[in-house]
C-alpha cells in the first residue's frame, strides 16, 4: 500500500470490509509525503478489503501475494489488533517512551487470538513515533541474540511504520530494540502455526545486502540511477539452496540523492510497473518486501535514483507438489 500527495497529516487503515474498522493504522503520513508499507490483510466473505484514509490522499495498491486457506504454514490472518502502544498501555506500566539502547519484551502468544501453544511466528505492523533522535528498531525472538539488522529506520520526530514477520521465542515473546528513545506501536496482522510441511519459514534476521560495506555486492558504492542489483538469496542467510519459492526481506533505502522509488522483483521476469519503496533525498526508508525467487535463486532491486540499498532476510516460503 502506498499513500501519495496527502493533503494533511493522517493515517491509513486496511481491514476486511465485513468487520468494523479497527483502531489501528497501517501507514502514517504527513502532508505531501509518499509512504509505502506492506500489508497482510484478511479478505471479507465477499472477497474485498476496505481502505480508510483519515486525510484526503491518493492511494496505490500493488498485489504481492495471497495466503491460501489451509496453507502458508498454517497462516492465520486476523483483523488488525493492537498488541503494544507505549503511549496508551492497557494492563501494563504507565505510558512512557522506550529509552534509547533498551528493549521492550512483548508477550504475543496467548493474546489477541494467538494461541498460547502452537504458534511459531507472527506478522505485525510496527510503528515508531516521536523519536528523539535518528535511529533504528530491530524486532527479534527474545531467546536469540539481537541481530545486526534493522526493521525500521527513522529521523528525529518522524512517524515510520513497517510490516515485520518474526519468529516467537519459546516463551511466545518478541523483543523490540530501539536505538534511540521513542514510542513504539505494534499491531498484529497474522500468526503462523507450527508443523506445516509447506508455507512460510521464519528466520532470524540476517543481512544479505548492504552496498555500503559491501555485503551481497562485489564492491562498496551507491547503486546508480536506473541501475539494477542482482542479489543472490538462495543458499544465504538460512534460505536453502533449493526448495524456496519466495522470500520476505526488509529492504531499506538510505542516502538517496533525490526523490524516487525502488522495485524488487524476480530476475527472470521483466521489471513490473510497481514500487516497493518511495523515498525523498537523504531520509532512510524501510519496507518489508515479499518477492518470488527467480529460478536461479536471485531477486533484482531496481533503483530509480542513486541510493545505498540494504536487505535483511526475515523468512522464506516453500511449496511441495
Amino acid at each position: 500500500m502506498t499513500v501519495t500527495e496527502p493533503e494533511g497529516e493522517g493515517f491509513l487503515t486496511v481491514f476486511p470490509c465485513d468487520q468494523n474498522r479497527p483502531r489501528v493504522s497501517n501507514l502514517n503520513y504527513v502532508a505531501g509525503e509518499t509512504v509505502p508499507n506492506l500489508v497482510n490483510v484478511k479478505i471479507s466473505v465477499t472477497r474485498r478489503v476496505c481502505l480508510f484514509a483519515q486525510r484526503t490522499t491518493h492511494l496505490v495498491v500493488d498485489l504481492a501475494g495471497t495466503i491460501e486457506a489451509g496453507g502458508g504454514a498454517g497462516a492465520q490472518p486476523v483483523s488488525p489488533q493492537r498488541l503494544l502502544d507505549t503511549r496508551r498501555p492497557s494492563g501494563g506500566p504507565a505510558a512512557a517512551k522506550g529509552q534509547g539502547g533498551s528493549g521492550v519484551t512483548l508477550q504475543v502468544a496467548g493474546t489477541a487470538g494467538v494461541p498460547l501453544n502452537g504458534a511459531s511466528a507472527v506478522t505485525m505492523n510496527v510503528t515508531v513515533t516521536e523519536p528523539e533522535r535518528a535511529g533504528f528498531v530491530t524486532v527479534y525472538p527474545c531467546d536469540r541474540d539481537r541481530p545486526t539488522a534493522s526493521n525500521l529506520n527513522y529521523e528525529t520526530g518522524q512517524t515510520v511504520p513497517n510490516l515485520v514477520s518474526v519468529r516467537l521465542s519459546s516463551a511466545g515473546t518478541v523483543c523490540l530494540f530501539a536505538q534511540q528513545t521513542t514510542h513504539l506501536v505494534a499491531d498484529l496482522a497474522a500468526w503462523y502455526a507450527v508443523g506445516e510441511e509447506d508455507g512460510f519459514r521464519e528466520l532470524p534476521p540476517e543481512r544479505l545486502l548492504d552496498t555500503r560495506e559491501p555485503i551481497g555486492v562485489p564492491t562498496p558504492g551507491k547503486v546508480a540511477s536506473g541501475q539494477t542489483v542482482v542479489l543472490q538469496v538462495a543458499g544465504r542467510g538460512g534460505v536453502p539452496p533449493s526448495g524456496a519459492t519466495a522470500v520476505t526481506m526488509n529492504v531499506t533505502v538510505t542516502e538517496a540523492e533525490g526523490e524516487g522509488f525502488v522495485t524488487v522483483h524476480p530476475c527472470d521476469v521483466s521489471r513490473p510497473e510497481a514500487s516497493n519503496l518511495n523515498h525523498v533525498a537523504g531520509a532512510p526508508v524501510p519496507n518489508l518486501v515479499t518477492v518470488r525467487l527467480a529460478a536461479d535463486g536471485t531477486v533484482c532491486l531496481f533503483a530509480q535514483r542513486s541510493v545505498h540499498l540494504l536487505a535483511d532476510v526475515a523468512g522464506y516460503f516453500t511449496y511441495q507438489t
